[in-house]
């Protein structure tokens, strides 16, 4: 039996264009999800240039049925926040046996 856990996903909302052009963004309310498996990554970027950080990563597994666009957003793990990487996509769902169909990798930069 494997263990999961609540997280707390921030959906990332697109505006109005600024006065430059630029379109503005901003992130929707948490939202808590349950039954997700963290699995924990690799550490990167720990070197002379950047001696006071590193970049975490992470890799969530969201459950059977979710069906959110989850690009550009952030979620909420043990307390700390991290980014959604790239696009994540769903796995066909008939072709997964188990409770778990979108991985998803997550970044945060410290430092």
């Amino acid at each position: 039996m494997f263990s999961t856990e609540t997280i707390y996903v921030s959906l990332l909302t697109l505006g109005e264009e600024d006065r430059l052009g630029n379109q503005t963004h901003s992130y929707a309310e948490p939202v808590a999800l349950d039954g997700v498996l963290v699995a924990t990554g690799k550490c990167d970027a720990l070197d002379a240039s950047r001696p006071d950080g590193v970049d975490v990563a992470l890799t969530l597994h969201f459950p059977r049925g979710y069906a959110q666009d989850l690009r550009g957003a952030k979620v909420t793990v043990r307390g700390d926040t991290y980014r959604i990487v790239g696009d994540p996509q769903r796995l066909t769902e008939a072709n997964v046996p188990g409770a778990w169909t979108m991985p998803v990798e997550v970044e945060r930069v410290d430092g």
